[in-house]
């Protein structure tokens, strides 16, 4: 363990596995502060009272009066909603105090005096999944068929700070409504997938009055020290900096980057291909010139294989051959392959990484296959043409351009997502064969053939047929393109 010697360690073996193991060995003290008959199932609550009240007046208005004499009514169902009042532009930190003739209000020729605190925006912003899918009920908060038919949601994505506050109210206002029946589900969502944050190297300096002050260097041109410490930054005063290594993008430590001077020098879609490709969603990610110029050259590589292949095919237009050798096949096959793990990462994994990095393998695949020019140009094409539609998610702009160059047969944007061929991926498969689960033997079958065509040349092979000699099959399990399994009667 890393500085042991310098700290001190808890260890608890009767109830961690690698430490059982190390007492075991050393022969330490093993203590058991639990028994079986000790501790019980419980639910621990750690909600707070919630000020729902802002001063401010950007808001959902706050439904309740007062009259002259203090007491305090709500407002009446015929009178909502309540608009806030036409924003005075000369006071954009306004509260609705400063608006007289809104706050006073007459009924019934008595004056009453209007909250001037706002919700605040959790209060609305915690249901509005729900009323997103009734938007013109009008009969009710909620219509209940709608909000039954479209939630739970399958995938809420966001923050830390989400996971501990507003899905803390999603799910609060949520279970209100299941209490109200208007919703049946238990929860508002089935998944969560909490994004990490986007980490930048920190910078600071002393002033002259002993204040820290955090800034951005002027430089880009780092050198760094053995600790991996950036130690020549200055700022645009030329204040020597102090780097404190990667920190969570903030204004309090001015160390975010600028979005449009990113887009301005490498485009929109470098920006959003570097951020997917840095790290999976749920990791922080570290921002880095290095990164953005990575993305940039490869999006750069897709243009250039593009162009170069369109300027190649209208001067070679004879190697369109109509059969397909070794290396169309070997292509094709590879190219199956990597569009089956990217579909199986966009739908259930979300690991968007992963899937720009299958798509540079296939590009680097397609560049062999174009610099042995063994390929049919119509496969190259083809390639091609998959690998822009895989990359459209991340790099709209670009793809879109590139695929008209192409000849696409309409917009990429109307273009489906290419299919997978199991005929391309898989010429054999291997059936496990078992008798009362048990392995008797693995036979290679093309990949074509049918479970008719399978159990009988497996019940033919002499191994089986032996076995099953003068036995009586109970059932046959057959798990398809796997396993085949006969159980025998006892």
């Amino acid at each position: 363990m890393p500085d042991s010697h310098y700290n001190a360690i808890l260890a608890v073996p009767a109830y961690h596995k690698d430490q059982w193991n190390f007492a075991k060995k050393y022969n330490l003290p093993i203590l058991y502060v639990l028994r079986d008959s000790a501790g019980k199932k419980t639910i621990n609550y750690k909600l707070k009272d919630w000020c729902i009240s802002r001063q401010r007046f950007w808001g959902a208005p706050i439904p309740i009066i007062t009259n002259n004499y203090g007491k305090i009514f709500t407002v009446s169902e015929n009178k909502l909603p309540i608009l806030l009042p036409k924003q005075n532009k000369n006071c954009l930190f306004s509260s609705l105090k400063d608006y007289t003739n809104w706050m006073n209000v007459y009924y019934d020729e008595n004056r009453f005096i209007r909250e001037t605190d706002t919700f605040d925006t959790f209060v609305q912003s915690s249901w509005y999944l729900h009323r997103y899918t009734c938007p013109d009920y009008m009969e009710g908060m909620l219509n209940s068929d709608s909000v039954n038919y479209w939630l739970p949601v399958d995938l809420y994505i966001g923050g830390i700070e989400h996971a501990t506050m507003h899905l803390l109210y999603l799910r609060f206002y949520h279970k209100l409504f299941k209490d109200m029946n208007l919703v049946n589900s238990s929860e508002p969502v089935k998944k969560l997938l909490c994004q990490g944050m986007v980490l930048s190297d920190t910078f600071y300096y002393i002033s002259k009055e002993g204040n820290q002050i955090w800034t951005t260097p002027k430089n880009k041109d780092f050198q760094r020290n053995k600790n991996n410490q950036i130690i020549n930054a200055v700022d645009s005063l030329g204040n020597k900096l102090v780097h404190i290594g990667m920190n969570k993008m903030s204004k309090s430590k001015s160390n975010g980057v600028d979005p449009n001077t990113i887009i301005h020098q490498y485009g929109a879609d470098t920006l959003r291909l570097f951020i997917v490709f840095a790290a999976p969603p749920e990791a922080s990610l570290e921002w880095t010139e290095k990164g953005i110029q990575g993305a940039y050259r490869f999006i750069k590589k897709i243009w250039n294989i593009t162009f170069n292949y369109i300027k190649n095919y209208r001067n070679n237009k004879k190697q369109n051959k109509s059969k397909y050798n070794n290396e169309d096949l070997e292509l094709m096959k590879q190219t199956q392959k990597i569009i089956e793990k990217i579909t199986d990462n966009f739908e259930n994994k979300y690991k968007f990484n992963t899937v720009v990095a299958l798509i540079m393998k296939l590009t680097n695949y397609l560049c062999d296959a174009i610099k042995n020019n063994k390929c049919n140009q119509l496969i190259i094409k083809q390639v091609l043409m998959i690998i822009i539609r895989l990359l459209y998610p991340f790099t709209p702009h670009v793809c879109f351009i590139l695929w008209r160059e192409l000849n696409g047969s309409q917009d990429i944007d109307y273009a489906e997502w290419p299919k997978i061929n199991y005929n391309i991926t898989e010429t054999q498969k291997k059936i496990i064969v078992q008798i009362n689960g048990k392995l008797k033997k693995i036979m290679i079958f093309n990949f074509k053939s049918s479970e008719k065509y399978i159990k009988n040349k497996i019940l033919n092979s002499s191994i089986i047929k032996n076995t099953l000699k003068n036995k009586k099959l109970k059932k046959t399990i057959y798990i398809k393109n796997k396993l085949i399994n006969f159980v025998l009667s006892e």
